[in-house]
């Protein structure tokens, strides 16, 4: 087998930090879009995760409703068919407390869902979500919160 074929280039995230942690995990359950919960592997330890470069709306909004609940029902989909999930937490910067790196309760990481897909690039492949902040304001969901074709 080519060495290739045994490492298959993962194209997300684009930019890949030098340094950073990666384990097998279990999936426990999808807050939201762009939050997920995970025991990594011989670990009762659970994580809340928020996806990086992965915004979805906000299920707590009014305005955004309907659009965050479709979301979630797309992430906890892809989840459900999860080979061989893993997590990915980057180290960038703060290398001597990572600690930082935490939001609210959540860890940014990228979660793989097998060898070659993330959660993260999924959602936002499908329209659910957006790579930016920016760009999460500017996508379009019909009245049942899919994602529209202008996206």
């Amino acid at each position: 087998m080519a060495r290739a074929e045994r490492y298959p280039v993962i194209p997300y995230p684009k930019k890949r930090p030098l340094y950073g942690f990666c384990a097998p995990c279990r999936i426990i359950r999808v807050r939201d879009g762009d939050t997920v919960e995970i025991s990594i592997a011989q670990s009762t330890w659970v994580w809340a995760l928020r996806l990086l470069d992965c915004w979805t709306p906000e299920k707590n909004r009014a305005t955004e409703k309907t659009a965050g609940l479709a979301a979630k029902q797309y992430a906890i989909q892809l989840c459900a068919k999860a080979k061989k999930p893993s997590v990915f937490v980057p180290f960038t910067r703060h290398l001597a407390n990572p600690l930082k790196f935490v939001t609210f309760d959540r860890v940014p990481a990228v979660l793989y869902l097998d060898d070659r897909h993330t959660l993260n690039g999924e959602m936002v492949r499908a329209g659910y979500a957006a790579e930016t902040k920016e760009a999460q304001k500017r996508l379009k969901f019909d009245r049942k919160g899919l994602p529209s074709r202008a996206n």
